[in-house]
């Protein structure tokens, strides 16, 4: 439908669940994703989340980041911003 065009969300936990859920459906109405997983145990569903939304032709990506460390969020925000321009 396209209510997202031209949007970028960064979505934390979204490996999994409704976060998941989430992303798809951002992804769907056409946003730009940043795709947040907490640790390397997700890595793999990070990747397959990233794989699903590619294939609707939608960007995204991954990136591990522990959103209850101040650190890990800046970082996780910069690479956003670098990787899209914004969010």
């Amino acid at each position: 439908m396209g209510k997202l065009d031209d949007r970028i969300a960064l979505i934390t936990g979204s490996s999994s669940g409704i976060g998941r859920a989430v992303a798809l459906a951002f992804a769907e109405e056409g946003a730009r994703l940043a795709l947040n997983y907490p640790d390397d145990t997700q890595a793999d569903n990070a990747a397959a989340v990233q794989k699903e939304i590619e294939a609707l032709d939608r960007p995204a990506v991954p990136i591990r980041a522990d959103v209850s460390r101040e650190d890990d969020v800046q970082r996780l925000v910069e690479t956003t911003i670098r990787t899209y321009g914004r969010i």
